[in-house]
């Protein structure tokens, strides 16, 4: 997902607004499935702060995860503030990282940029993760399976002896 920043780059404090619906690939991430990909939709605007261009906005996102309990996909909805900071990039040879890799010296967390276009892709991709909740539920009350026979207790009476 890029942005082209080329109007908004010589003037402090000119913005751009836009607007995504796409997908982000979470597979091999904590708690993604095989093929997990995250449908978005944002609303958000970039800024020229001066020393770095903000990102701000709102984004809501769907994926199917498989309920932890009970074991079916369900739908999950998160709703999401993103505040993202993007910086032009240093071409030293001491401070070279990969693209969409955050810095962490003096305790700030950005992403880079170089040239008129800010790939805003990991920024996304990292808020999704870090909205997440620990433990896929499909519901509070889910029932889960029986640890005997395996049923689903969310849609079946379980018909084995209840041991106290």
């Amino acid at each position: 997902m890029i942005i082209y920043i080329e109007d908004i780059k010589r003037d402090l404090g000119t913005q751009k607004s836009f607007c995504i619906n796409d997908t982000v690939e979470l597979s091999g991430e904590i708690g993604a499935d095989k093929n997990t990909k995250a449908t978005i939709s944002a609303n958000l605007k970039i800024t020229n702060a001066g020393k770095f261009m903000l990102l701000t906005g709102q984004m809501s996102c769907t994926l199917n995860p498989v309920c932890c309990r009970c074991l079916e996909n369900f739908e999950l909805n998160l709703s999401i503030d993103i505040t993202e900071e993007f910086r032009l990039k240093k071409q030293s040879a001491k401070e070279k990282r990969k693209p969409g890799e955050t810095s962490t010296s003096n305790d700030d967390f950005f992403f880079e940029y170089s040239g008129s276009q800010i790939d805003i892709s990991e920024a996304l991709r990292q808020n999704i993760l870090l909205n997440l909740p620990s433990r896929y539920l499909c519901d509070s009350a889910c029932k889960g399976l029986c640890g005997s026979c395996g049923i689903n207790k969310n849609l079946y009476a379980c018909q084995c002896e209840k041991t106290d």
